[in-house]
């Protein structure tokens, strides 16, 4: 089981509540929770590129993030090929890794859509930069209806627009992709994950044993 233990100065207190013990209770309950409820993965284990099922719903409890995921399709705009942008959904990009499988798998969700009114699913993902400064950790659940799998976000990155190109990490990853900052959006904000845990969906207990 994965599971999240600071020893000091109390078991699963960061520091970011060392001066308010009385506050850990709802920055912490979101981790504990999530990871006592996944098994952990062997990385020999791990399914290969395009053998699972494609990502259906992604969560991130630290932000309130819960929402649908789709696969971009690619557009032909005459003289260039580009991908179409998400409406209301987070996107998938189908060439990369599914959740759960060796590779990177990358999503892309609006900050803001203010002209073409396609959502702000990714409206909050600028947060977790600062809280991963405060030392809590963050985690992202995406599912294929019939597993979900627990991503481990651990770095964030800023790069202009020109300069993004998918990319593979080295292991099984997730990338989330939105653009900033608000009102300009000419910059990305990159936030990069590790697979850390599996388990059935509909029982969160259920011992399905490693990957």
């Amino acid at each position: 089981m994965i599971r999240v233990a600071v020893m000091y100065p109390g078991e699963n207190m960061p520091p970011t509540v060392w001066s308010d013990p009385a506050g850990r209770e709802a920055i912490l309950n979101i981790p504990v929770t999530i990871t006592d409820e996944y098994n952990s993965m062997s990385p020999s284990n791990i399914p290969e590129r395009h053998t699972l099922a494609a990502p259906k719903t992604i969560q991130i409890d630290s932000i309130g993030l819960n929402a649908n995921v789709e696969s971009l399709r690619i557009l032909n705009l005459e003289n260039s090929f580009a991908y179409e942008t998400p409406n209301n959904v987070v996107g998938h990009i189908p060439e990369s890794s599914n959740a759960g499988e060796r590779g990177t798998a990358w999503f892309f969700g609006h900050l803001q859509s203010p002209i073409r009114g396609e959502g702000s699913v990714f409206s909050e993902l600028p947060k977790i930069p600062d809280l991963m400064r405060q030392g809590i950790p963050i985690y992202a659940e995406v599912d294929n209806g019939e597993l979900a799998f627990l991503y481990h976000l651990t770095s964030t990155d800023i790069v202009h627009g020109d300069e993004l190109e998918l990319y593979e990490t080295g292991g099984p990853s997730i990338i989330l992709v939105t653009c900033v900052p608000v009102l300009f959006y000419d910059h990305r904000l990159v936030v990069t994950g590790e697979l850390v845990g599996v388990k059935k969906m509909g029982n969160a207990l259920n011992n399905i044993g490693p990957m």
